[in-house]
């Protein structure tokens, strides 16, 4: 959390701002239903609101992402807890999405959980799904080797198929099958990406 992003910018700082922020869309979004206030869209108004306010600060391209993240993806630890299980392969893609902010993301979604009145037990429950979230990104989630098993020009031999997104949605496909112990090896990888529906 100590880690500078930018001159003088943590990555705690990103967090504490986007704390202040990450309902700013709240008002912008507010409906009643059945005598209850309803916010449906505020994380989107609330992802301006922060790329606004970063604009305004200076804040580096690296810092309006990590803070634009955080406040339009505040509600996916929440919307994960709904889920009986989050399975290895939700766990996998909420830190694929979160882009290297995830680790701040469950900060500010257990700070956001114990600042609401939610109820014991399901307080207790979201921290236990934030804390076997940590786990997951500590022990599986960065063992995951950052060399890929087959590479762009490789699909693109193999598969006789031009640069372009289908390279990339193929090769994140052979990250995620090797991130869930699917594949191990290129060959591996090259029979999964032949019975792959692309």
């Amino acid at each position: 959390m100590a880690e500078e992003v930018e001159d003088y910018v943590t990555r705690r700082g990103l967090v504490k701002i986007a704390a202040l922020l990450h309902d700013s869309g709240k008002l912008y979004t507010r409906t009643m239903q059945d005598g209850r206030g309803r916010f449906l869209g505020h994380e989107e108004k609330g992802e301006a609101i922060s790329a606004d306010i970063a604009k305004r600060l200076k804040l580096s391209r690296r810092s309006e992402m990590i803070l634009c993240g955080l406040t339009a993806n505040h509600m996916r630890v929440l919307g994960l807890s709904k889920l009986r299980k989050a399975t290895k392969r939700a766990r996998y893609r909420f830190f694929r999405d979160a882009d290297g902010y995830g680790l701040e993301l469950l900060i500010l979604s257990l700070a956001d959980a114990m600042a609401t009145p939610v109820e014991g037990k399901r307080l207790e429950d979201l921290k236990g799904l934030i804390g076997n979230l940590a786990e997951y990104y500590f022990e599986e989630f960065t063992a995951v080797p950052q060399r890929p098993l087959i590479t762009g020009k490789d699909i693109m031999r193999l598969f006789g198929i031009p640069e372009g997104k289908k390279v990339g949605k193929l090769m994140e496909a052979v990250r995620e099958a090797e991130a869930l112990g699917k594949v191990s090896d290129t060959k591996e990888a090259i029979d999964y990406l032949k019975k792959y529906d692309f």
